[in-house]
């Protein structure tokens, strides 16, 4: 998508078509989790097997997508051509890229802070949060629903932001903001947990089409774009992985809150070593990329 929008000139408005999209599938999972709990009563299995009509429908769009032969060279991966190996011609260019580029690498890392967060809260930390701030069963339908909501509001309009602050400042901003959430979440009762939830919701809506847009501004190689967003990708959940068992101990001992303190105080502390440090890197400046 980011490549057909630089291909007709409009790249300025990737972060709006990306958050769209992200919008309508969250307002489906909206509308798709009430029916759920009725299907699985009819027939335990049945999701599953919508989950694998599903995949079957996806790979059917992909099937119809143009073939990469139609494409510009210039877009054709390096591993799809013959002559050049995986190492040569994959591994090192990307490594050589990201050590000439270190904003790309900042803001890398960036986008693993709001997913790791993300991650953390909505599905790690969801139901052990709610269950210390005594919210009853029933409730946790609707709050996840609600959260829903207003993550797929903010990642509807991106652009409003761009009013008062540029896109990479953004980015920084809304994943302190993300992070105070946490500790807001932590010292709150009901009420100010639900408020810091939602306002976690909107943050994350919003930084996620910016970063996008940011991250992909900041790829100056097409031919390397889907694998330096999948290796963002697998860092993610990497350090996911490696911090779910710490969570278990804190969940096991009561100390929920902690934990989102001591993530909260990390997060802000990452951000600001990156804003530092990025205020020392070399090369363009945060302007030359912010389309």
């Amino acid at each position: 998508m980011y490549e057909f929008l630089k291909r007709n000139r409009c790249v300025g408005k990737y972060k709006l078509v990306e958050g769209n999209a992200r919008a309508y599938g969250l307002v489906g999972k909206v509308v798709c989790w009430a029916a759920v709990g009725a299907l699985m009563e009819w027939h335990v299995t049945l999701p599953y097997w919508l989950s694998a009509f599903c995949s079957m429908a996806s790979f059917i769009y992909a099937e119809k997508l143009p073939d990469q032969a139609n494409a510009p060279q210039a877009l054709i991966p390096l591993t799809e051509k013959k002559a050049a190996g995986f190492w040569s011609g994959k591994l090192l260019p990307i490594i050589s890229l990201m050590r000439s580029s270190p904003f790309l690498l900042l803001i890398m890392l960036q986008g693993v802070g709001i997913f790791v967060l993300a991650r953390l809260c909505q599905v790690n930390l969801y139901q052990p949060i709610l269950q210390e701030k005594t919210f009853s069963l029933v409730s946790y339908g609707w709050l996840m629903s609600a959260m829903t909501l207003f993550e797929a509001w903010g990642s509807a309009r991106p652009d409003w932001l761009r009013k008062t602050i540029s896109d990479v400042s953004a980015v920084f901003v809304l994943t302190v903001v993300v992070a105070l959430s946490l500790s807001l979440i932590a010292i709150s009762g009901k009420e100010g947990t639900m408020a810091g939830l939602f306002l976690f919701a909107y943050a994350t809506g919003l930084a996620y089409p910016i970063q996008r847009q940011v991250l992909n501004d900041a790829i100056t190689d097409s031919r390397f774009r889907a694998t330096l967003l999948s290796v963002e990708s697998i860092i993610d959940r990497t350090i996911c992985a490696i911090i779910v068992p710490f969570i278990a101990g804190f969940v096991a001992e009561g100390k929920t809150s902690l934990f989102l303190h001591i993530s909260a105080g990390a997060t802000v502390v990452f951000v600001a070593i990156l804003v530092i440090w990025n205020s020392f890197r070399s090369g363009p400046s945060c302007s030359a990329t912010d389309v």
